[in-house]
């Protein structure tokens, strides 16, 4: 017996009421799959064998039917029947077009004959309306007529059909009948008008009672061929109008089957041709040619074109409200997608749309069925390698293995439904849409019966997810732990195990939590050994636990060992990865390992992208950095997105310090109370952290309110901060004080508040509390404390006792920062906050004392900290002789160490020179500005004057507050108006302002020297010192001294050195010059100005200058890093901007558009294209600048004594603690031994004539400061304007000579 045949029996054994749905749904699908492809197409097939039944039964043949009861001949008596039906049905092709010829011919003719003998029927006995023949198999009858050119036959039989098709109301019938019989009137001049009404009455049957839900099949060689028929019968009756509506509709077939047959002819071009004129036909049928096209660009391997085809398929589909080809072309996307494109995402979202349109298909259950198992599948597939990184092949070879040639029974439509509905629940709950996740989670498993195990396991684990992150850990508790009796094999059951630990350990029982994952490793050591993934999982439960047990050590060590396995076997996509490294980061900087945490952030962006969890810590990274305004816009953009209250109270924590940072307390204390409301639980730990939080910021504002002389404000600010700071510690101590850190931080920061409200014992009773709780390892926090005890026992007058503790501190904070090794943003925000308060407080308390020595050390210990750091081991490198001489960690620790090298410096500066050095508290801006006037003495001695000007004195002055009420407003006024043209006046009276307060207070020392060399700090280091104007005389300062500008005393030191290093290895030295580059990079306009300043110092130094498109940034590198070269001059265009913030030389661009166009070759996509453009465009922007960060990167450092940077804004940069980071600090670091740098942007013609001025003193055996002062006071003679001279600043060692002529 055939397996037809076994359909046969299948179907018929299906009427009983003992076969379950599941059989029933089988044998259907058993049908469908095994028939000719066309058969079913325009019928359905069940209808088909129950012709066999009523065939049967009206010759009484089939007595046990309707009793269920069957004898063996009479099984074999139909499947005998079957076979002959299933010959017939498979012999004819459908439709039929005309009389078939040749082989076809005599192959219908014995089908036909063989059916009439087996089944006793006739072609003609089929045309009577009393027939009991199925009406599919009169269909295939007419059909076979057609074939035979038995026309008249065949428009009876079909006549026939209509009539017993309409008693029957099947409508299906009706307009396949219609349709045909007026397709074959139509060529009868005489019958044109039946034929019209025939094929006019069937479209409007079909439009008006089958919809647009057709299948495909039907729609096309039907309801599609019949309008063409339509039309082109109006058009032979001239009707053209109607005709053109209806032939249009009818090119859709035909472009749609010549397209197919080119396709598989492998004519692509031909087949994409059709393909797309069925597209442009329109009319609602256009996802006809979409699906062509996704099938030719699958053909040429184009699978992206494919994926686009289809999805384009199924929204047209989509529209026409066709839900089975919708899903069709949906899930075909999704395949493609996911297993030709890697697309994942983009997989899940068509699968999931897919099974979306499966479930709104109406009236047909097969085609349902099918839609809702395919997509399935290829979701859940989708979903697992989304979760674990699967490849694709695997375990889709995986699938095809475990089924083998067994039948296999398919799940029942509710199982179906029910698994669908559990996919769909499980993609929106990764999307974070709870609410309608746990629906349609809920949905899918009511509809789930009890033996679907492995369903109701996964869709369960789904809804715990789910629960938990709805901070419903005991509800997610009962659905993990009912995960654990469903679980289909040990490796589930282990898996569930640990989600039952971690939802312990949400509820806080972090022991017994710690205990469970302890069983889970005992009981199952053999499979955790084997299976890496669980291996993860435990390690990460494991290593969370530890570390909120206070174990961090052990925490760290874990989770390092998960990590890495995870990246050993390249998992960069599996979410664990984001969490391993989101713990680890809060290991690293609890134990104070800021360089490994900062650089765990930045590794895990540039593999892995934004992820959210990845987006909150590298915000945390960017406010520990000091990027605040960074740090707010991206928190403030996860926030937006986040839907997870444990992430939005993070997110909201981590933007309250940011605007904390800024100085914007009333933001600060918003985004805290936020983050509280976002808390289940008023009295858990993170509340907590809320309250301490909450408590600073009370305190930060009763201090401001103090300074500004408002006690009882203040006093009331004090109070709510320490309310807040006791309903934390009350919220610790009821949880066992297991969070030691948070506590030690509410301690202390009791000991502030109350030693601002002066309970000075008070104070020192917290904090011995504090330090009872601090861990002799953790660095960070007891210097904290002993800061704040260092400023009680100074406000008690003990100020040895403070010197000693703060002296501690300074150097606790000192060995944590060496820790952050080459994160330069790192030290910087390390030296924003303890570092650089106590650095001041120590030269505060020094000064005092009237030890100045003292209080300079420590000024210079706060500034250029990683410069030294990093300098250090080059100047090993080069200088073996003296390695301890900048040593950083010599010059913190040792005073007379730290106090010999300033004597070194001052006295190669000479008798002639003075240092000027200022130190003020940027946090206060109106706190004292610190003046150190250094020079040396008789026997290499140095002195130290000291100056201590109140600033808010010094402000309270109407006419010293006419340019701003701070140091900080009135230097940003002072280089506006000097920048403007006809504002001269208004310029000196700034630049007047300034020369009273940083010089004046100090002339009396100044004044003897000829030579004066200012070390500022902060912004004071964007002022141009030579511009100072005293009123009084009518002098600039460069009119009555040399000025030199330097970092600090020690970075003069460095200079030095490098000076001396250049004279004594260059035997042969040589110049470089370099300006105008053609064309200019970024778009930027041509230097005229610069090329002839370039060509004019070139032939003073005795060299052809690099101009033009010869000065391209590898030849400028190249000499910046040529031992031999002593003088490098790049004469161009300089920028700051937030692309370049150290700022930047433009160097040698191209035609852009062009180079632009000519990257977007082979980018098809448009998605895809505008990412690789961006990505290109700023490869193609990188190499028309050279940045500060490049220049201080070069492998072979700088070998040049001087460097010229005669552009714009070459002096300018980022202030920060460490000092002005810029253009100017980059070439120092990278060791030039002075730098000639700009303040502001500069003019052309102007800076031609001063640098050309520059190098003619050079030239008479001046030093660097002299040549620049000669030069300025050309222009100040001839007229110039400030603007024109005053920005020019010789960085560096004042006293570098070069002796053009003679060397040239």
């Amino acid at each position: 017996m055939g397996w037809r045949s076994c359909w046969f029996i299948l179907v018929w054994k299906a009427q009983s009421p003992e076969l379950d749905e599941r059989a029933r749904y089988w044998a259907l699908d058993f049908g469908w799959r095994s028939n000719h492809p066309g058969n079913s197409k325009l019928l359905p097939l069940e209808p088909s064998v129950f012709a066999c039944f009523g065939t049967l039964e009206s010759r009484g043949e089939l007595p046990g039917l309707s009793s269920g009861e069957t004898s063996s001949s009479e099984l074999n008596r139909a499947s005998t029947i079957m076979e002959a039906i299933d010959h017939f049905l498979s012999v004819i092709p459908l439709p039929a077009y005309g009389p078939a010829t040749g082989q076809l011919k005599l192959e219908i003719e014995s089908a036909v004959q063989r059916l009439e003998e087996e089944c006793g029927v006739s072609l003609c006995s089929c045309s009577s309306s009393s027939s009991k023949i199925d009406l599919s198999i009169c269909a295939n009858m007419a059909y076979a007529m057609v074939h035979l050119d038995r026309v008249s036959d065949a428009i009876l039989l079909f006549e026939s059909m209509q009539e017993r098709a309409a008693s029957q109301e099947n409508v299906r019938v009706q307009v396949l009948a219609l349709i045909e019989r007026g397709i074959l009137l139509r060529p009868c001049v005489e019958e044109l008008e039946s034929a019209k009404a025939d094929l006019e009455a069937g479209l409007r049957l079909a439009q008006d009672h089958l919809g647009d839900d057709l299948d495909e099949f039907f729609q096309l060689n039907i309801v599609e061929r019949g309008k063409f028929e339509l039309g082109w019968l109006l058009f032979d009756k001239g009707e053209f109008g109607s005709a053109v509506e209806y032939l249009k509709a009818g090119l859709a077939p035909v472009h749609s089957f010549l397209g197919d047959a080119y396709r598989r002819l492998g004519e692509l071009d031909l087949a994409l041709e059709h393909a797309n004129g069925c597209v442009s036909l329109g009319g609602g049928r256009q996802f006809n040619g979409y699906k062509l096209l996704g099938f030719v660009y699958m053909d040429r391997k184009e699978y992206k074109q494919a994926v686009e085809s289809f999805r384009e398929m199924a929204l047209a589909a989509g529209e026409a409200e066709i839900f089975g080809v919708a899903s069709f072309g949906w899930w075909a996307a999704g395949c493609l997608a996911v297993e030709h494109c890697s697309d994942c995402d983009q997989a899940v979202d068509c699968l999931v749309w897919s099974l979306k349109a499966a479930l709104r298909i109406q009236g047909d259950l097969q085609l349902q069925a099918r839609r809702l198992a395919s997509a399935n599948i290829w979701l859940l597939t989708c979903l697992l390698v989304q979760q674990h990184g699967r490849v694709i092949s695997e375990f889709v070879c995986e699938r095809i293995q475990d089924a083998g040639d067994q039948m296999v029974v398919p799940p029942s439509m509710q199982v179906l439904k029910g698994e669908a509905y559990g996919l769909l629940g499980v993609v929106m709950l990764s999307r974070g849409s709870l609410d309608d996740a746990y629906e349609h989670l809920d949905r899918g498993i009511s509809l789930l019966p009890g033996d679907e195990t492995k369903l109701l396991f996964r869709f369960h684990r789904a809804m715990g997810l789910l629960l938990s992150r709805r901070s419903e850990h005991d509800k997610a508790l009962e659905r993990f732990e009912l995960c654990t009796a469903l679980a289909p094999t040990e490796r589930d059951k282990v898996s569930s195990h640990i989600r039952c630990c971690l939802e312990v350990k949400s509820c806080l029982d972090v022991v017994r939590a710690f205990e469970m994952f302890g069983r889970i490793q005992a009981e199952h050591a053999a499979l955790l050994e084997t299976d890496w993934d669980l291996r993860v999982d435990v390690m990460l439960g494991v290593g969370q636990c530890l570390f909120a047990l206070g174990n961090n050590v052990q925490a760290q060590a874990t989770l390092e060992t998960a990590k890495e396995t995870l990246e050993a076997r390249e998992r960069l996509a599996d979410t664990r990865l984001g969490a391993l490294y989101s713990m680890l980061f809060l290991c690293y900087v609890q134990s104070n390992r800021f360089s490994a945490a900062f650089e765990l952030a930045s590794r895990f962006q540039s593999k892995c992208g934004e992820y959210a969890y990845l987006m909150l810590y590298h915000g945390v990274a960017n406010r520990l950095l000091g990027d605040n305004e960074a740090s707010v816009k991206k928190l403030t953009d996860l926030l937006e997105a986040s839907k997870d209250w444990t992430l939005r109270y993070s997110t909201l924590s981590s933007l309250a310090y940011a605007y904390r940072k800024m100085g914007d307390l009333d933001s600060a204390l918003e985004k805290f109370d936020q983050a509280l409301e976002e808390i289940p639980d008023n009295i858990s730990i993170h509340a907590a952290q809320v309250y301490i939080n909450r408590a600073g910021l009370f305190n930060d504002r009763g201090a401001e309110q103090q300074r500004k002389g408002k006690p009882v404000p203040a006093m009331a600010s004090y109070e709510k901060a320490l309310a807040e700071y006791d309903r934390a510690v009350q919220i610790m101590r009821r949880f066992g004080e297991w969070n030691l850190q948070d506590l030690v931080r509410a301690y202390a920061g009791e000991a502030v508040v109350h030693f601002h409200m002066k309970n000075y014992s008070v104070a020192m009773l917290k904090l011995d509390s504090a330090t009872s709780l601090v861990s002799s390892d953790d660095a960070l926090l007891m210097g904290k404390i002993k800061r704040i005890r260092a400023s009680i026992l100074a406000a008690e007058g003990r100020m040895e006792e403070s010197a000693s503790e703060a002296r501690e501190a300074a150097l606790l904070f000192a060995d944590v920062q060496m820790k952050l090794q080459n994160m330069e943003s790192a030290w910087v925000t390390l030296l924003d906050d303890d570092m650089k308060h106590i650095y001041y407080f120590m030269q505060k308390i020094s000064s005092e004392a009237n030890s100045f020595v003292d209080a300079l050390l420590w000024a210079e210990r706060s500034r250029m900290r990683l410069y030294f750091h990093l300098a250090d081991q080059a100047l090993r490198n080069s200088t073996p002789a003296s390695p301890k001489l900048l040593d950083p960690l010599a010059f913190d620790k040792d005073d007379h160490h730290a106090a010999s090298c300033i004597k070194e410096a001052v006295a190669r500066a000479g008798c002639n020179s003075v240092v000027v050095e200022y130190a003020f508290s940027a946090n206060h801006p109106l706190s004292s500005l610190l003046i150190y006037v250094v020079h040396s003495t008789v026997g290499e001695d140095f002195t130290v004057r000291f100056k201590r000007v109140r600033l808010q004195e010094f402000f309270a002055s109407k006419e010293n507050k006419v340019m701003g009420g701070n140091l900080d407003a009135l230097i940003r006024k002072a280089r506006t108006v000097i920048q403007r043209e006809s504002h001269e006046a208004e310029a000196k009276v700034a630049l007047g302002i300034l020369y009273k307060l940083t010089v004046l207070p100090v002339w009396e020392h100044i004044e003897p020297h000829d030579t004066v060399i200012f070390a500022p700090q902060g912004t004071m280091s964007l002022v141009p010192f030579a511009a100072l104007y005293d009123g009084s005389e009518g002098q600039f300062l460069v009119e009555k001294k040399n000025v030199g500008v330097i970092p600090s005393i020690r970075a003069l030191r460095r200079c030095q050195l490098h000076q001396d290093h250049h004279h004594d290895h260059i035997d042969e030295p040589s110049f470089f010059v370099a300006g105008d580059p053609e064309p200019m990079g970024l778009d930027q306009p041509q230097l005229p100005g610069a090329r002839k300043e370039a060509e004019e110092i070139a032939k003073q130094l005795g060299v052809d200058a690099l101009v033009g498109a010869a000065m391209t940034k590898s030849s400028v590198m190249q000499a910046l890093s040529n031992a031999s070269v002593r003088v490098a001059v790049l004469a161009t265009h300089g920028l700051v901007s937030p692309a370049y913030p150290h700022g930047a030389l433009v160097m040698q661009g191209q035609n852009q558009q062009q180079g632009f166009n000519e990257l977007t070759v082979g980018v098809t996509s448009s998605l895809r294209r505008e990412v690789d453009l961006a990505l290109k465009q700023q490869a193609v922007l990188h190499d028309q600048v050279l940045t500060a960060k490049e220049i201080e990167r070069l492998e072979k450092g700088i070998a040049a004594r001087l460097v010229v940077l005669s552009a714009c804004q070459t002096g300018d940069g980022v202030v920060t603690s460490e000092g002005l980071l810029g253009l100017g600090r980059a070439v120092l670091q990278a060791g030039a031994a002075c730098v000639l740098v700009t303040l502001w942007k500069v003019d052309d013609a102007a800076t031609l004539q001063l640098m050309t001025g520059v190098f003619e003193e050079l030239n008479k055996q001046h030093t660097i400061v002299e040549a620049v002062r000669f030069s300025m006071l050309k222009l100040i003679d001839s007229g110039k304007p400030i603007r024109f001279w005053a920005p020019l600043v010789a960085l560096g060692s004042p006293t570098l000579r070069i002796s053009l002529a003679e060397e040239a």
